[in-house]
């Protein structure tokens, strides 16, 4: 037995709400560890009021709204308003100055602000006044049918989990004024468990498909029994024989039986396929194949038919067939596969090619099924542009971009993009720490995108089962600082494939990159040959190669407030094509004439969860870890592949990029958060409450952990480098709040962190929260921080 408490609490006066009403104050259901109680609590009907420190500050501005609202006088002013207008439109039409055009134009004005005019006044009349539709959230007062619809809920949801005989009673208890507690008490009884699994079909070609698949199934024998499990069952029956030819088939046709006769708490299960006996399924293959191609929505003129692969294309102009060819997966006399129905229509909606991608199949009186596409192209041309405010390490600024975009370009399905880029925003200065100053970045990017993998033979067949692409970019950055200017020259060749609905791989056998540093400011000069060799190198001109990876997981819509989970791995090893082209024109390894050659390896993870606590709010987290090193004779790792913390998308308590390495501290008298603090390990760990206040108003309250640490440690920087049985004391904490304001098409965020406990310190005052509420930290940002 187990009593699942929901508390309906308030410590108002009952003149406040009105007599006999209780508000539902706390909704706290206790259920059996083996089922998720965060499923049992959305099964109780009555959702509790949003709360702040205890108390329901949206249920208190609805009501307090609600006593000035009058509805009566909201009507009243409807009526006046109508009146109005009509009289004013009635004076234009019966007096006309002879000018007909502005007649119109001003009738048309006036009925437009009527229009406005009535919208929010029946607004106000429906939803309330600003209080009780912007600020508040109707009071949840307790009511007993949804307790009771509460209970019949609960039933059911132990009946699905196995628990066949549970029963729920509820008792009700007023402890109060304006307080009640609800009690759920259920009577579990014993849960049952799969024992036995059977298939039966009268047609032997689909019972002995059946048996064949039987480990696939997702009934295990000794699991406990769930409705859920068997509906999935019946998906994956229903998807085997859709893929084994039989396309009128449903799950419809799928009936499940459970015996639940054994006293021991075991149930067997029965699954029929029941084949109709009028008309049996019919396994059918692939006959004609067309695929029609328009150039626009209308006006449709064949001009040119070609077949290819069997596969018969009609166009009104001429185009390469092969890789379209490649992209419809069922070709004549094969058996119909419903996945590969389903992956050719999304591969070919994934081209960035046609507007849409329709499908028919004809299958009436015949043994096989006429598959017949038909599409409609994009333009063949696209200019695109967007400006806005961008933040990443520093105070925001404005941002342009502009593209052009041709498709088909090679006549081969390719996509050519030409875009620039430009970028101004405020950045802290090294030299000048306690300024700000403006920082500036342009540069223009060349991409060819390819609908295949460009590899040596013609396996397009095999690899289109993937959605497989290839990306070619070259690419130019020039970026202004105040301490130096920089420009870099990349180019890269990716291949990508997206091996499941929700696992994306790309793998880039060439990224190289070009550097040159055409100015350094003297002071900054001077500062960086006081410092760590790394920065220094960092500013010669340089090569980086690498060969790189990414592997990207995600499920759910990422920076949402529902429920999502994102993982990704990105492991690289750099300088191999660098030390090869070195030693190949005779130069030292380590160099391409004036060009410093890096070599170095480099792994970075990151996992991120998004998980709903309730209808308004959210708690989000992040776990990041990465460690690069060099490679050979290379001394230091390029500037671009260190790992740094702190900044409005990491520690938000410390200045950008400013924290650590380890417990490295400044010399006396010097400035703490002078340069940037570059590691070769990088732990990293945020976790934020997200809270919906009202309409698109947003708070938020954060906790941030992580540092950077060096393999080893230098003579300039005591305590940097990573040891085991210190460098949990060297993790930085800090915390903070927020304030976002959620638009849904783009998010606007402020966060306030201060520094809970700083490795900086010497041991024993690392601790301090206490002196820091004068050091707050502001961060601006667009978008979610994770």
């Amino acid at each position: 037995m187990v009593a699942l408490v929901v508390s309906f609490s308030s410590c108002v006066s009952p003149l406040f709400y009105g007599k006999d009403k209780y508000l539902l104050q706390k909704n706290k259901v206790k259920g059996n560890k083996e089922l998720k109680n965060d499923e049992l609590d959305g099964l109780v009907k009555q959702r509790p009021n949003r709360k702040v420190l205890g108390t329901t500050p949206y249920a208190y501005a609805y009501i307090l709204g609600k006593k000035s609202w009058d509805s009566a006088g909201i009507v009243r002013k409807i009526e006046e308003t109508v009146e109005k207008y009509d009289r004013e439109i009635a004076v234009v039409i019966n007096n006309p100055t002879g000018n007909y055009r502005k007649d119109s134009l001003r009738q048309v004005k006036l009925e437009k602000r009527k229009e406005r005019k009535l919208n929010k006044l029946n607004k106000r009349r429906s939803e309330g006044n600003f209080w009780m539709r912007v600020i508040g959230e109707k009071p949840a007062y307790f009511d007993s049918s949804q307790a009771v619809a509460s209970k019949i809920e609960l039933e059911k949801y132990y009946y699905q989990h196995g628990f066949f005989s549970a029963k729920v009673q509820v008792k009700t208890d007023t402890i109060r004024v304006n307080q009640i507690n609800t009690t759920y008490t259920v009577t579990e009884g014993k849960r049952r468990f799969f024992r036995y699994i059977k298939y039966a079909c009268t047609d032997s070609l689909i019972y002995n498909l059946l048996q064949r698949t039987a480990g696939s199934s997702t009934i295990k024998t000794g699991t406990p029994f769930d409705l859920a499990i068997e509906e999935a069952e019946r998906g994956r029956i229903e998807l085997l024989i859709k893929n084994n030819g039989y396309i009128a088939f449903s799950r419809s046709y799928i009936v499940i039986d459970n015996d639940t006769a054994d006293e021991a708490g075991q149930t067997d299960v029965l699954i029929s396929v029941i084949v109709p006996a009028e008309k049996p399924f019919k396994q059918y293959k692939i006959g004609k194949v067309t695929l029609i191609l328009k150039e626009a929505e209308e006006g449709f003129k064949k001009r040119d038919s070609a077949s290819y692969s069997n596969i018969l294309f009609i166009s009104e102009r001429r185009y390469n067939w092969r890789i379209l060819a490649a992209k419809l997966l069922l070709k004549p006399g094969d058996i119909y596969q419903q996945d590969r129905f389903n992956n050719a229509q999304t591969a070919l909606n994934s081209m960035d090619m046609f507007r849409f991608v329709n499908v028919r199949l004809d299958t009436a009186g015949k043994d096989e099924v006429d598959l017949y596409y038909e599409t409609t192209r994009l333009p063949r041309y696209q200019i695109s542009d967007e400006i806005g405010i961008l933040v990443s390490a520093g105070a925001p600024g404005p941002f342009a971009n502009a593209s052009f975009r041709t498709r088909n370009f090679f006549n081969n399905w390719s996509n050519f993009e030409v875009s620039a880029r430009f970028s101004q925003e405020g950045q802290i200065s090294v030299f000048l720490p306690d300024s700000i100053y403006r920082a500036s970045e342009f540069g223009g990017t060349m991409s060819l995108f390819f609908p295949q993998l460009l590899i040596p033979g013609r396996s397009e067949y095999f690899y289109s089962k993937i959605n497989p692409r290839t990306r070619i970019t070259i690419g130019y950055t020039n970026s202004r600082r105040p301490e130096y200017g920089r420009r870099l020259f990349r180019t890269s060749f990716t291949y990508g494939i997206k091996s499941t609905p929700t696992s994306y791989i790309e793998f880039s056998p060439l990224d190289a990159t070009v550097g040159f540093t055409p100015y350094i400011n003297p002071i900054f000069q001077t500062q960086l040959e006081q410092f760590q060799q790394s920065l220094r190198q960092s500013f010669n001109n340089f090569f980086i190669s690498n060969v790189n990876a990414n592997y990207t997981f995600s499920k759910g819509q990422l920076n949402s407030q529902n429920k999502y989970t994102y993982y990704r791995l990105l492991p690289e090893v750099g300088g191999l094509l660098g030390s090869f082209l070195s030693r190949s024109n005779g130069n030292n390894p380590d160099s391409i004439g004036s060009l410093k050659v890096f070599k170095y390896w480099r792994a970075f993870t990151e996992f991120r969860k998004n998980y709903p606590v309730g209808a308004f709010a959210a708690i989000a987290y992040r776990l990041q870890a990465g460690v690069a090193g060099p490679l050979g004779n290379t001394q230091t790792l390029p500037w671009e592949k260190f790992f740094f913390a702190g900044g409005t998308n990491s520690l938000r308590a410390w200045p950008p990029r400013r924290l650590g390495p380890g417990s490295y501290k400044a010399a006396e008298g010097e400035n703490q958060f002078q340069f940037e603090r570059p590691g070769e390990i990088l732990l990293e760990a945020n976790i934020e409450l997200r809270q919906k206040l009202f309409k698109f108003l947003e708070g938020a309250l954060f906790i941030d952990a992580g540092n950077v640490w060096n393999r080893k440690s230098g003579i300039e920087q005591v305590g940097s480098d990573f040891q085991f049985d210190r460098f949990y004391k060297e993790i930085a904490v800090g915390t903070g709040f927020g304030v976002r304001l959620n638009f849904s098409f783009f998010i606007l965020r402020l966060d306030f962190g201060v520094r809970v406990y700083d490795p900086s310190e010497a041991e024993g005052n690392r601790y301090v929260l206490p002196k820091q509420y004068k050091n707050v930290v502001a961060n601006f940002g667009v978008g979610y921080p994770f």
